[in-house]
This record gives structure tokens, C-alpha cells and sequence, in this order.
């Protein structure tokens, strides 16, 4: 699926999530994921002059780079030196960073597929891991606004919001609708989702804009951003939300920028019993003791939810020591296929509790929540476990971003991400650009969120317990 881009004057939405890099996982060394965060917005290295040499270094290491590791040596039909011929000239002519930048997300754009990226040098390295003590001056670390936004019947809506955050402080409620963040007026988005050719396209801005949106959020602890909201009667207000730490314990891996790992858990009560409900928002790795409690937690109750909406990726080898809570014997969840040949995701049983002592496999009921913003790792857990069986999703389908890739520093030191294996479920579909589809479709409705309802989560708990 090509990844559709916003047209000059929205070239501002950060890039989406991209996952899957080598590193170390069950087994030994084999593919992973690594997610990009939403990044606090810095200082722009654009302008910075970039000489003829250093350009043409940089355009060389990169296209050098995808020939070499693309899972495809054939490129799938596309002609990839011919496009090294088209784009080096304007890359020998660039005269700033921005310049370069340019030209080589047009190179990656060619390819048609996710997962294939330009970080900026001064985004990769601007959060030091740990620095989110609270403040004052916004200097003391990255904050947010505390809330989820999605499209819902063509406007920007407000999701969940986070207790404790900003957005609850100031009294915002989901269902909500958001007119404008700060200056940014957001009818200029819905105009342009709205000439969007085909429904792939449309999903897609409607994807780039809620990740834009989450990067106007986002800023240093205790600064500030307007809201201009228009509520449940009707009537639009505009609201000041002062940032609060991002939730979460910040995690580095590789060359990716810091990102906040964070799980929340919850027992639900229902009249067959309880449901546990697992959320997290990225799968990183010291998340995972924190998951394996969460499940010996329900271990007595009818059945688990595992909410992966709005979590965007995270380290693919993850998906087996996570899926072995679930499993007593070991099944394959997906295969990657590289040039190098193919590796086999398999959910590994735990065998024991995060105590030590010896654990069958939760054998409840288990639903998973997804939506547009399930990316990455997420979609391979979430078609790993509806393939199997062993898992039933609830809400809307994921978008289809699913490849393997890792990074490196170009000249320039600004990082490429470019893909490096394909991915497909136990039943040899593909994942990319067909992403997963819930059995059961239930799409946000503003009349549900208003009611302060949530329709998939109630439908997958409904389940869960042991309900039809």
C-alpha cells in the first residue's frame, strides 16, 4: 500500500511510526520492532547548509543501504536504479539539510511502503533518557495534554483522556470535538481527507493528521496549548491545557528517538466473575514483567482484554514471550521473510509466574482491541492470535504498516529506517497494506463517546466473561 503524503502546507505531520529492527530476541539474535514516538516539537536542522560531497555521500549510503538489504532483490518490479539515476543530480544541486531531506524522502516514497523513513539528527537525540522529572518552565522534560483523538464521522474527536492529565484537569470529556490546536485550524484537514481518491488514501491522511495532531499536543512539562473544543451541546469553547509529564517510564532502543513505555491494568467485575484488562501503548521490553503480572493478576477470572489501540509498535520479539501467557504448547504467529531466508515467530509458554512457581497457561477467554492507530508488532500480535484461534478482536481494522526494517546513521547523521523483510500471518497472508480485521467491527460513534461509553471495549469484556 503506498503510504499517501499531505499536500505543501501540511508537510508538518511528524512521519508515522516505523517498527522493526534487528536486535536480540527469544532464541537468540533475530528481528525485532522499534516504534517511533510522536516527538515533542525541536529545533529545526533544516536550514543548516549541507555541502555537494556530504550530500552526495549521504544519497549514496542510503540508496546503497536499500539495495543491499530490501527483501526483494527484484523490488518488486521497480526499477531502483533507475530512480538512483532520476535523484542524484537533485541531490548533488541541494544546498541545505532540508534540501537533502527532501529528495530522499521522495527516493523512499517510490517504494510504495511503510516502514521506510528520514529521522531528523535533532530528533533522534533530543530526549536523554530519564529526564522526566516535573517542572515548571517546561524545561524540565517532555509533557503532553492527557488525551486521544480520533476521526469520527469526519471530524477530530476527542477518545480517552488520561486521569490526572491536562485535559481532565480542564475538564474535556471524549466525544468532543477539536476545531483547532493553538493556531492550527483543523478544517483544512477534513477538506483535504475529504478529496482523498480511494478509502486506502483517505485512512491513510486520516492517520498522518492524528499523528500530527498528537505532535501539537506534546511539549515541555508545564507549557501551554489552546484548544479551540466544541462540546456536547454544541457549543465551542476554547480551553488551556498546561502539560503534565508524559505517562510512562522513557526507554531508548537503538537509534530511535526515546520513547515512554506504559501499562495500565484493571479487574473488571462482571456478573460471571471479572475480566482483566491489559493496556499498553508500545512493546517494549520493560513492559514485559509488568504484562506477565497483569496476567497472573486475572489469572481467576473468566477471560482477558488486551487493548492495543493507539499502540503504534514496539520490539517484535516481544509477541512470543507475551503470546506464551495464553498458549500451553508452542504456535507460530508469523513468518519474516529477509534474503537471508525466513524466521519463525513462535509463542513460547511462560511455564511459570512472575514469582517463579510453576503456571499453566491462562486458559480463559481472550479478545483484543485494535483500531486505525494498531501498528507494527501490534498487528503481528493481533493476526498471530486470530489465525491461531486463540484470540477474538473487537473494534476496527488496523492499517497495514507492518514490515520488518532496522536503522543506521547516514553521513549526514540523520537516520534512515528502510525495511528489510516481509511479514505474513501463520496463514501466509501479508500483512502490509492489508492490515487486520476485527471479527467484530465496531467503529466509534459520537453519540457512544458522549454517553461516556466505550462500545468495543464493552462488546470485548461482554465476551471475555464468557457472553456471546
Amino acid at each position: 500500500m503506498t503510504r499517501p503524503t499531505l499536500p505543501r502546507g501540511l508537510s508538518w505531520v511528524a512521519a508515522l511510526p516505523v517498527a522493526l529492527a534487528l536486535s536480540a530476541c527469544a532464541g537468540g539474535p533475530g528481528p525485532s520492532a522499534s516504534a517511533a514516538p510522536s516527538e515533542p516539537e525541536t529545533p529545526s536542522l533544516d536550514g543548516e547548509p549541507m555541502s555537494r560531497e556530504l550530500a552526495l555521500a549521504t544519497f549514496d549510503s542510503a540508496w546503497s543501504r536499500i539495495n543491499s538489504s530490501y527483501y526483494d532483490p527484484d523490488f518488486r518490479g521497480l526499477d531502483w536504479p533507475g530512480i538512483r539515476d532520476e535523484l542524484r543530480p537533485a541531490a548533488a544541486e541541494v544546498e541545505t539539510r532540508g534540501e537533502l531531506r527532501s529528495v530522499l524522502r521522495d527516493m523512499l516514497s517510490r517504494l510504495g511502503e511503510s516502514h521506510f523513513a528520514i529521522l531528523p539528527e535533532e530528533s533522534v537525540d533530543q530526549i536523554d533518557v530519564g529526564d522526566t522529572d516535573d517542572g515548571e518552565d517546561g524545561d524540565a522534560g517532555p509533557g503532553d495534554a492527557g488525551l486521544e483523538l480520533r476521526w469520527v464521522d469526519g471530524e477530530m474527536t476527542v477518545f480517552r483522556v488520561q486521569d490526572g492529565g491536562a485535559a481532565a484537569a480542564a475538564g474535556v470529556q471524549p466525544g468532543w470535538v477539536v476545531e483547532a490546536v493553538g493556531d492550527r485550524e483543523l478544517d483544512r484537514w477534513r477538506e483535504v481527507i475529504a478529496e482523498a481518491e480511494t478509502p486506502t488514501a483517505r485512512k491513510g491522511l486520516e492517520i498522518e493528521t492524528l499523528v500530527g495532531a498528537r505532535s501539537l499536543l506534546q511539549g515541555g512539562v508545564g507549557t501551554e496549548v489552546a484548544l479551540r473544543i466544541r462540546d456536547g451541546d454544541g457549543d465551542t469553547r476554547t480551553v488551556t491545557l498546561r502539560r503534565t509529564p508524559v505517562r510512562g517510564e522513557f526507554v531508548k532502543f537503538g537509534q530511535l528517538p526515546a520513547m515512554a513505555a506504559y501499562l495500565s491494568f484493571e479487574r473488571v467485575t462482571t456478573d460471571d466473575g471479572c475480566v482483566g484488562v491489559i493496556a499498553f501503548n508500545v512493546w517494549m521490553v520493560p513492559l514485559v514483567a509488568e504484562f506477565n503480572e497483569a496476567v497472573d493478576h486475572a489469572a481467576d477470572c473468566a477471560g482477558v482484554v488486551v487493548d492495543l489501540r493507539g499502540n503504534t509498535g514496539g520490539v517484535g520479539g516481544m509477541v512470543m514471550s507475551t503470546a506464551g501467557s495464553f498458549f500451553s504448547e508452542r504456535a507460530d504467529l508469523g513468518v519474516i521473510q529477509s534474503r537471508a531466508g525466513e524466521i519463525r515467530f513462535v509463542a513460547m509458554p511462560r511455564g511459570v509466574d512472575t514469582e517463579g512457581r510453576l503456571r499453566d497457561a491462562f486458559e480463559g477467554r481472550l479478545a483484543l482491541l485494535v483500531d486505525e492507530m494498531s501498528m507494527s508488532t501490534s498487528e503481528l500480535f493481533a493476526a498471530g492470535l486470530k489465525a491461531t484461534g486463540r484470540a477474538r478482536l473487537f473494534g476496527t481494522p488496523t492499517p497495514g504498516y507492518a514490515l520488518p526494517a532496522m536503522t543506521i546513521r547516514l553521513p549526514s547523521q540523520d537516520v534512515l529506517y528502510h525495511v528489510i523483510s516481509n511479514l505474513t500471518d501463520p496463514e501466509g497472508q501479508r500483512i502490509e497494506g492489508r492490515g487486520v480485521a476485527p471479527d467484530e467491527v465496531l467503529p466509534l460513534r459520537r453519540e457512544e463517546l458522549l454517553a461516556g461509553r466505550d462500545a468495543a471495549r464493552e462488546a470485548a469484556v461482554r465476551w471475555a466473561s464468557g457472553g456471546n
